[in-house]
């Protein structure tokens, strides 16, 4: 016992060495509920996290944040800088690389898992978040660990803990540990591959910090993680305040949602974290830097209803909307009501409906123009969407509308086929339903090629969804909820969208096709 606490102690002052007293450690733990807690140690009590570690490790997973915080306080900004590199690896040559590489780590800790392995070097000098980050991915890319574990805030099992994630549990050791060795920084960075993931330049940076401090990002970074989880990605958090993870596949939990507004994913190969931006961003395939910061600001803020108002209290439309701090989706209620949350976004008018009405003589896109599905998705080139012009909202409301206008399938299998061999779709036609993708049921075009195309049966974004989106879409449009055109405009540009913001299947299952 007195053995497990001198490892214990020894990685806590290697983890303190050269810091200031006003310092933290961070620690996290899970609870018997398996809620995650998080606690700031000072760095001048280091026997107190040791006590408290060994308290908590019998019951429970413990990390401790591998950088020291400036200040008690759970975002990035916290972190300055290190005098510690570090890197995740479950290569099982690691250790014979680690031989032949020239700089000894200062520490090698065994996390429980067969083969994984956490890797220290201690710096003479202090290197910043960034060129941490960087240097950590350079290292990754060297002796081939994770390169996705780089991250300042990482978050690392300390020796003498125990690996719950085994029956029974498995203890966390130092392998290896050498004292004296201490890398210039310089020196190790000259030895380095280049970094496969370059950190932004200071104009970039400069931007982001100007960027990152409006009325809007505050306004953003107050919503609740779990509030946000749900409406972007549909997703309930558990009693622990974990969600199965978007970003990986798993069947246990490991995407933690914090108070704060932040997250951070446990996953061995995910590690993913941050703020909603970076929520958003990996769930949409967008960046965070530059233009793309912008307009991820901006899609965010048309989702959670935070636009600026032309005047005060009224949206560019000219309807009267609840002013933002209203908006925040700062409670699972109002989350719970996201129907109502996105016809208040769509009043708001984050874009202007721009759908082709019905030509003359319209053709469905021959053998020759390729057209590219992605993820069930039709190709806006090929199928961009069409509406009916000059109908009325009672014409489209009445009883039977939809059923009156739906082409006959002498005139929609015949192009399901053509569209098929456009798209270069593979299997049965039987796997496709020929769909309309403004739908009937709020003013679509019945038989213009361009707003038909053969959505699959099975998958994402897949035919069975979006039937019971058409369903609400109807009831929104025909209760005047939601202005029709506006919806049309939705259906059209990103219809899976409009499923995740009408609440999605959790939602959208009371709505079934043709109800």
């Amino acid at each position: 016992m007195n053995q497990n606490v001198g490892d214990l102690l020894t990685y806590l002052r290697m983890l303190a060495g050269d810091s200031q007293p006003s310092q933290f450690f961070d620690m996290r733990y899970g609870t018997r509920h398996g809620v995650m807690r998080q606690r700031f140690v000072s760095v001048r009590r280091v026997h107190q996290i040791a006590r408290r570690v060994t308290d908590l490790a019998a019951g429970a997973d413990v990390y401790v944040g591998v950088a020291l915080r400036d200040r008690a306080h759970g975002n990035k900004s916290a972190i300055s800088g290190s005098y510690l590199l570090y890197i995740e690896c479950d290569d099982p040559t690691a250790r014979e690389r680690l031989e032949d590489f020239a700089y000894t780590p200062s520490m090698i800790v065994a996390s429980g898992s067969p083969g994984h392995l956490h890797i220290y070097w201690r710096l003479r000098e202090r290197a910043s978040s960034a060129q941490v980050e960087s240097l950590n991915r350079r290292l990754a890319l060297t002796l081939h660990g994770e390169p996705g574990c780089a991250d300042i805030v990482r978050l690392l099992r300390p020796p003498t803990s125990l690996n719950h994630k085994y029956t029974p549990p498995v203890a966390v050791e130092i392998v290896e540990r050498n004292p004296r060795a201490r890398h210039s920084l310089r020196e190790l960075a000259d030895s380095l591959p280049e970094d496969p993931q370059p950190s932004v330049t200071r104009g970039t940076l400069a931007m982001r910090r100007r960027v990152g401090r409006t009325a809007l990002d505050r306004e953003l970074l107050v919503v609740p993680a779990a509030d946000y989880v749900r409406v972007l990605a549909n997703l309930e958090p558990n009693k622990a305040g974990k969600v199965l993870c978007p970003f990986h596949e798993e069947t246990d939990p490991s995407l933690q949602l914090y108070p704060d507004g932040t997250f951070y994913c446990f996953g061995a190969r995910c590690r993913k974290g941050g703020t909603i931006f970076d929520f958003a961003a990996a769930l949409w395939g967008t960046g965070t830097r530059d233009q793309d910061f912008l307009e991820l600001r901006q899609r965010l803020a048309c989702v959670f209803g935070l636009l600026p108002r032309t005047q005060p209290g009224t949206s560019s439309m000219g309807k009267q909307v609840q002013p933002a701090s209203i908006l925040r989706a700062r409670s699972r209620r109002q989350v719970l009501l996201a129907p109502f949350l996105l016809a208040l976004v769509l009043l708001a008018g984050c874009a202007s409906p721009q759908i082709q009405t019905q030509p003359s003589s319209a053709r469905a896109p021959v053998a020759e123009e390729r057209c590219v599905e992605h993820d069930g998705l039709p190709d806006r080139r090929c199928t961009p969407g069409s509406i009916r012009s000059g109908l009325s909202l009672a014409t489209i409301c009445a009883f039977g509308y939809s059923r009156s206008v739906r082409p006959p399938e002498s005139f929609t299998e015949p192009l399901k086929l053509r569209q098929m061999r456009a798209y270069g779709l593979p299997g049965s036609p039987r796997a496709y339903e020929e769909d309309h993708l403004v739908p009937l049921s709020i003013g679509g075009a019945p038989h213009d090629p361009r707003n038909l195309w053969p959505e699959p049966r099975s998958g994402p974004n897949n035919a069975e969804q979006k039937d019971q989106l058409e369903t609400w879409a109807a009831r929104m449009a025909c209760a005047g909820r939601i202005p029709l055109a506006r919806l049309q405009h939705e259906m059209a540009s990103d219809w899976p969208a409009l499923y995740r913001a009408a609440g999605g299947e959790r939602v959208l299952r009371d709505y079934p096709p043709g109800g």
